[in-house]
């Protein structure tokens, strides 16, 4: 997708829609320059061979691409977002994987890399492209998937 349609996306879910006039408040705040460029619901089904327990199903998974130009550096990770479908009352914001970025990172130098986006696969795994070191990662789910 282009980048407008990715920012027209990010300003709805940071800022909130406009509607009549009025503002909705954000569903979840984010954090300055973490620049959330992927984002994807995934969807459960119980023929996953490598996916998540029904548990993880419309969670919202937002790649956070961070920020070039930050002092203190922020984002490189991928954070989950759990969105009840009826009430769209959001809860359990987390960081779901990390690692590009050191701990304690004082400037992008003290990084390997930067996640870009975020797909699931038909067997239920994800996969994360970081386009800064040119690599994509498979994560999957491993235990009872009850």
């Amino acid at each position: 997708c282009c980048c407008c349609c990715c920012h027209q996306l990010v300003h709805h879910l940071l800022i909130g829609d406009v509607l009549g006039g009025k503002v909705k408040q954000a569903l979840q705040a984010m954090g300055p320059h973490v620049a959330p460029l992927g984002l994807r619901f995934y969807r459960w089904s119980k023929d996953l061979t490598a996916g998540f327990p029904k548990s993880w199903d419309r969670t919202l998974f937002i790649v956070q691409r961070g920020s070039w130009n930050r002092k203190q550096p922020i984002g490189q990770r991928v954070m989950s977002l759990r969105v009840n479908a009826a009430s769209g009352v959001t809860s359990n914001y987390q960081t779901f994987v990390t690692g590009w970025l050191k701990q304690q990172a004082t400037d992008q130098s003290e990084s390997w890399g930067r996640p870009a986006d975020i797909e699931q696969l038909p067997d239920g795994s994800l996969v994360i492209s970081d386009d800064t070191s040119g690599s994509i990662f498979r994560v999957t789910w491993e235990g009872a998937r009850g």
